[in-house]
């Protein structure tokens, strides 16, 4: 089952972003039926991974549907963390892939005000 997770909630998907393993990436989402919004104990999907270390597997995540609204513990989206990378073209890419500028985080912060 490629959707298992280990005691972090880490999915195999997880470990490819982590590894920056594009192809393993791309096959597992294609070939496996992996659940690419999967969440890790964080609630960190493997997009917010990918964002956070600004690895090139973003790319694919967003175009083989990974969800970019989804939000972590902290109600953090990939959005406010591409904010607190101050990241144009990271910005755009995401706001294509319909992320919401209006989602509030735990503290009620938008991307916005990151």
């Amino acid at each position: 089952n490629v959707n298992l997770q280990d005691s972090e909630g880490y999915s195999p998907l997880h470990i490819a972003v982590v590894r920056n393993h594009e192809d393993i990436v791309k096959y597992l989402i294609e070939n496996r039926n992996c659940n690419v919004n999967l969440q890790d104990s964080g609630g960190y999907t493997p997009l917010h991974r990918a964002v956070v270390l600004y690895l090139k597997c973003i790319d694919i995540l967003l175009n083989l549907g990974a969800d970019v609204n989804i939000q972590d513990k902290g109600g953090k989206t990939v959005l406010m963390l591409a904010c607190m990378k101050n990241d144009r073209k990271l910005l755009e890419k995401l706001l294509i892939h319909g992320a919401d500028v209006n989602i509030v985080d735990n503290h009620g912060r938008s991307a916005l005000q990151y």
